[in-house]
């Protein structure tokens, strides 16, 4: 087994692997994904935005941070526009048609809902009053599209001429059950309803604050526990179904119409049965590279989006094109058996489908979805009663960092020195505006670096490295300059004591070995005693 990542252990070593900074796969830039930067965008603002009270311990510092959100609202919320552009986008694509009844179901409660907060913005006295259908305006729309069955918002006409209609079949399997189907031939899809969910939940949390500025630490208060606990449930439940719909798998040989015959079989993809956002990558042996120009490393698996997919025509860049438009992902390195056949599928898949959720809102739904749980319950943060993080299967154990930041990060018994002192921050505002880099980060005070998985790194034959964010299984975690990358985003759930990163990770203890010395790393999410961490 020849494997081509072995190099860079022995060239760079362990405590380079953060040195520069790995470039976030953001669709946000060129080659620019309209769609997904608009979604993306939408829901971390609206995340943003209800994260404006998890620090308030007060009635008044809650009345203090609705100032401060409401300011934010009426100079910088640019929501109204990225909606209507998502709308829009969809609605111009060839089968646009299929989305004018969600559409037209969406319209009058996005509608009262943007109405109800720009009166709250202008006039919050009015807004609140008894009575006031501004209030009522407020809580229909998140009312509505709590109720996991109903179909207007998440649901639209089956289309089979939807492009992962077409290319599935050649990499994984679904059937129309795994859709959701309801009569009319619907099926579900988050595209419109989930971005409209999360705004309407982020500005009916304003009229929360306003209503009741002890929501935060008051049991009952004005029953808005059971309100946020209703938006809680739909929107996890709506992250988990589009959890399930990614599918991923290597290439098949497929006899139909819908046959695809590339050079060599080195193909992979996932993608999302919902949405059809998808990502592929490809490898290319030695023998098939005499004809084509691919981009250095020459040994690494390269990849693409599906809004770049044509017929895999995407996986054969020239360098000029790879150089000037940044247009071909770098996904993994190969590793070969002694016949040269790709065998790392499971990693080459791994980085696929962290990629493609990365490309989703997903991070932010689930980062929402934990602030929402913290309100619900009038709970502690993480790091806020204390500033260490406890193993919560074994709480005289905490997380430590060394005096070298190199090192891994690991378990050792609680004594509150220094390397055990963390601060974990959801949205993190300056002057009322979101602090793009230190928000959702974990930071270790004494050394002001943020908790960070490794990037991998990897040399070819022309001795030119490559860094990438990496979400294999048992990648190091330690500390860096905080830089916003993906791999120092962290969302912690309230009720399942997990620490999520936006790579697809979470914080794990190697081995389940809930002793002194253990090393933490990053491990895939598998609800075990292991990723659990306690509040204080």
């Amino acid at each position: 087994m020849v494997s081509l990542i072995l190099i860079v252990c022995f060239v760079l070593g362990f405590a380079a692997q953060n040195s520069v900074r790995a470039e976030d796969f953001d669709p946000c830039k060129e080659p620019k994904d309209d769609t997904a930067c608009s979604l993306i965008s939408i829901a971390k603002l609206s995340k943003d935005l209800t994260d404006y009270y998890t620090a308030a311990k007060t009635a008044v510092e809650v009345g203090t941070q609705l100032g401060e959100a409401l300011g934010w609202i009426k100079k910088s919320d640019p929501n109204d526009a990225l909606y209507k552009k998502i709308r829009d986008d969809l609605l111009a694509v060839e089968e646009g048609a299929i989305w004018e009844a969600t559409v037209n179901f969406i319209a009058p409660f996005h509608g009262n809902a943007v109405s109800a907060r720009d009166h709250l913005v202008e006039n919050k006295t009015d807004a609140i009053k008894s009575g006031s259908y501004y209030l009522e305006w407020s809580e229909q729309g998140t009312s509505a599209f709590s109720d996991i069955y109903a179909e207007g918002p998440f649901h639209r006409p089956y289309n089979p001429k939807l492009p992962i209609v077409a290319w599935a079949s050649n990499f994984f399997a679904y059937t129309m059950q795994d859709l959701d189907p309801r009569p009319g031939n619907l099926v579900y899809d988050w595209h419109l309803g989930i971005p409209a969910f999360m705004q309407m939940i982020s500005w009916r949390m304003q009229y929360i604050a306003a209503l009741f500025p002890n929501f935060r630490t008051t049991i009952g208060e004005g029953g808005k526990d059971i309100e946020i606990e209703k938006y809680h449930t739909a929107l996890q439940f709506h992250y988990n179904r589009i959890l399930n719909g990614i599918r991923c798998g290597r290439y098949r040989p497929n006899t139909g119409s819908n046959a695809i015959n590339p050079i060599n079989q080195n193909y992979w993809a996932c993608g999302d049965i919902f949405s059809g956002m998808a990502i592929f990558a490809h490898y290319a042996y030695p023998k098939d590279r005499e004809s084509e120009n691919y981009p250095d490393p020459k040994e690494g698996v390269w990849g693409c989006t599906e809004q770049e997919f044509k017929f895999f025509g995407c996986t054969t860049p020239d360098n000029r094109s790879y150089i000037a438009k940044d247009k071909y992902i770098w996904v993994a390195p190969a590793t070969l058996n002694k016949d040269g056949d790709v065998i790392n599928d499971a990693e080459i898949l791994a980085e696929l489908r962290s990629l493609l959720m990365r490309r989703m809102p997903l991070f932010e739904m689930k980062a929402m979805i934990d602030t929402l749980a913290l309100y619900s319950h009038h709970s502690q943060d993480l790091t806020e009663g204390s500033l260490l993080i406890q193993a919560y299967g074994a709480p005289r154990f905490c997380l430590e960092v060394s005096n070298d930041v190199n090192i891994p990060l690991r378990l050792e018994q609680c004594s509150a020195e220094i390397g055990q002192h963390w601060v974990y921050s959801r949205t993190l505002f300056k002057r009322g505006i979101p602090d793009d880099i230190l928000s959702n980060t974990i930071v270790n005070p004494s050394s002001g670096k943020c908790l960070t998985i490794s990037s991998q790194l990897y040399m070819n034959k022309e001795f030119k490295i490559v860094i990438w964010q990496s979400a294999l299984p048992g990648n190091t975690v330690l500390l860096d300059n905080c830089n916003g990358s993906d791999s120092q985003k962290w969302t912690y759930n309230r009720l399942t004591h997990v620490i999520l990163n936006k790579l697809g990770t979470v914080l794990d203890i190697k081995y389940n070995n809930l002793q002194a010395g253990t090393q933490v790393w990053s491990w895939p999410p598998n609800g075990g005693r292991a990723q659990a961490w306690k509040t204080d």
